[in-house]
């Protein structure tokens, strides 16, 4: 039985159709029956393997889904962690008729995922302690550039650029409902699909570096390493650009 489901663009069928991919099913336009007909140059992914997260891995970009349907597809298809973290977001995508306050939800999520990803680094990578993480963490005041700098000094490598796009495409589309310009259901639809694939991304990224999803469940985060003390930790943080008088970059 197939796992999971994917609506991809023309560019990626190949990909998947190819013999690299033998146990993937790739259906056409047509190909699906009356009920799931596909738009001209859509085509089904359906895979027992691959999953939302594992496409966010290898880059790969999946079309933008069309209709609420399509939208709370997407979000069936994450992980169950990832799911169960983003929990409020599935009934508003039921009807269509919760954009905005989707949309809200969604940024609102993202940045505490933002937190949380920074302590998957610190914790599972520095061995920092992980309450004073907390501490710490609670009293910056990020702009995008700190933040950036930040995790390119924690993880080594810098958020993936496919990523980074999916947020300002989001951010574009969010800045202007929140300030009163027009924006359409298909926009806020697709302002919606940009933020859940920003946090899938950014989760693939930091699960594949330090064994944790931010958007998932960190319990155990710590497990058996031993960390440093507090004090060792705050100099460490400071070492990564966190705190007012710390270079903003020692990548």
């Amino acid at each position: 039985m197939h796992r999971a489901a994917f609506c991809v663009t023309s560019d990626l069928r190949a990909i998947f159709a190819s013999s690299r991919w033998p146990n993937c099913a790739v259906l056409g336009p047509g190909d699906c029956g009356g009920t799931r007909e596909l738009p001209r140059e859509k085509y089904l992914l359906k895979s027992p393997v691959i999953t939302r997260s594992f496409l966010s891995r290898k880059g790969l970009v999946l079309a933008i889904p069309k209709s609420y349907k399509g939208l709370k597809s997407q979000y069936d298809a994450l992980d169950e962690d990832v799911r169960n973290f983003l929990s409020k977001l599935g009934p508003l995508l039921d009807d269509g008729k919760n954009y905005e306050i989707a949309l809200a939800y969604c940024f609102m999520k993202l940045e505490e995922g933002h937190h949380r990803a920074l302590k998957c680094g610190l914790v599972r990578i520095h061995d920092c302690d992980s309450a004073t993480v907390d501490q710490e963490l609670q009293k910056q005041h990020f702009t995008a550039e700190k933040y950036r700098s930040v995790f390119k000094n924690v993880f080594s490598k810098g958020i993936p650029s496919a990523a980074v796009e999916n947020l300002n495409k989001a951010q574009k589309i969010r800045n202007n409902l929140i300030h009163g310009k027009a924006t359409t259901d298909p926009k806020r639809r697709e302002a919606v699909y940009h933020a859940i694939e920003y946090m899938n991304a950014v989760g693939a990224f930091v699960k594949d570096s330090s064994g944790k999803n931010p958007y998932g469940d960190l319990r155990g985060l710590a497990g058996k390493r031993k960390l440093l003390p507090a004090k060792s930790t705050i100099w460490m943080l400071k070492g990564f650009g966190l705190g007012d008088k710390s270079p903003l970059s020692i990548a």
